[in-house]
């Protein structure tokens, strides 16, 4: 069995090709029932959203660190050290 990627020979039972990996089987769905599933490119806004999202993320913690040691340098100057 040809792979229809790369033009590999593998053999007739393989399930993927043996050397880029894609599935070799042939699928017994029928057309009809075969859901299409968007991709990332399809789907348009999935990875600004996703990066703005962990950004926000991150750059609340650092905030929030940031914020954590200047009241403990605070509490050092007012109390001194223990």
């Amino acid at each position: 069995m040809k792979c229809p990627n790369c033009d590999t020979t593998n053999p007739d039972n393989a399930k993927f090709c043996r050397n880029c990996g894609m599935g070799l089987q042939k699928n017994d769905i029928p057309e009809e029932e075969i859901v299409h599933v968007p991709t990332i490119e399809e789907d348009g806004d999935y990875r600004q959203t996703t990066t703005n999202s962990v950004n926000d993320d991150r750059s609340s913690t650092w905030v929030a660190c940031c914020i954590f040691v200047v009241i403990i340098f605070i509490a050092f100057a007012i109390f001194g050290f223990f």
